[in-house]
């Protein structure tokens, strides 16, 4: 349910289903305390070119070697209200 990638001293995680972000400066905050996602720009917009890429690349190595993904199952509403709860959908 999330996706993240580390360069330059940091850590950028995005969450899937919400798109929701958050940016770690490793250099200062080992233990992910304080998201700067909205003090550095420039650091925020490589990760998102870097997630971007892999994105790219996955996809590309994917049809080259005919990989399919699987189909998601339709879930119930009430199936989906459970979900949350343990952390299985946002």
């Amino acid at each position: 349910n999330r996706i993240a990638a580390e360069f330059d001293g940091y850590k950028y995680i995005r969450m899937l289903a919400s798109g929701r972000e958050q940016l770690f400066d490793h250099k200062t905050d080992l233990r992910e305390l304080r998201d700067v996602s909205g003090i550095s720009p420039d650091a925020l917009a490589k990760a998102r070119c870097i997630l971007a890429d892999h994105k790219e690349r996955s996809a590309a190595l994917r049809a080259q070697y005919g990989i399919t993904r699987p189909e998601q199952p339709e879930l119930d509403e009430a199936t989906r209200r459970q979900l949350p709860a343990p952390g299985y959908l946002e």
